[in-house]
């Protein structure tokens, strides 16, 4: 915690949550997620506050209220005037509510992102299916209706062209049921996954 910030802030500035006069740790975490997505990837990161207050040894997760209080004392806090010296106790309790607070918060968040992600690919599942359900029909009736001239028909001119024909035909067909495979396959293959999250700042925050 060598290289922790110490500020200072009146509670006045505060929400009610944080009005209590003591010490706080503000810490800024980054997170990278990863997205994979019909063969693309992709990746964002977000900010996300965590505040410990050190008083009851309680961590604030809540984006919002922790967001207010990064935002307060960006714009109403001071610099110590002096170091303050935090026990090794305190430390100790910080490190492990810090580490379990982003760990929460992490899983929080990739929850959230493959319930979204598993709707959208529900969404693009049945629209792929549909798509592909009416060429593969439309397709195998021409098929069948070639097997049927060459079953049926009275002439040898119209046997031997739908025999001519036909294999391209089933070639195509079976095109479609490998490209509707390979399809379904790439949606399924669809991914979330986060790196681990970085610390960007540490800030101990004293209100009075």
């Amino acid at each position: 915690l060598s290289t922790t910030f110490q500020i200072q802030i009146p509670k006045e500035h505060l929400p009610s949550q944080f009005a209590t006069a003591g010490t706080y740790f503000l810490a800024t975490y980054s997170l990278t997620t990863k997205r994979k997505k019909y063969g693309l990837s992709s990746s964002y990161s977000q900010l996300i506050p965590i505040v410990y207050n050190a008083n009851n040894d309680i961590v604030i997760t809540n984006y919002e209220d922790c967001e207010t209080f990064l935002g307060k004392c960006q714009m109403n806090s001071e610099d110590l005037k002096g170091p303050v010296t935090i026990q090794v106790d305190t430390i100790a309790n910080l490190r492990d509510a810090l580490a379990e607070a982003i760990r929460e918060a992490e899983d929080r968040i990739l929850m959230d992102e493959r319930i979204r992600l598993n709707t959208h690919m529900d969404q693009k599942k049945r629209r792929v299916t549909e798509l592909y359900e009416i060429k593969i029909s439309r397709q195998q009736n021409v098929v069948n209706g070639l097997l049927y001239k060459i079953a049926n028909s009275n002439t040898t001119e119209e046997r031997n062209s739908s025999q001519k024909i036909l294999p391209a035909q089933e070639g195509k067909l079976e095109n479609l049921r490998s490209a509707y495979r390979e399809a379904l396959d790439q949606i399924q293959e669809a991914s979330i996954s986060s790196e681990f999250p970085q610390l960007l700042s540490l800030n101990h925050v004293i209100v009075y």
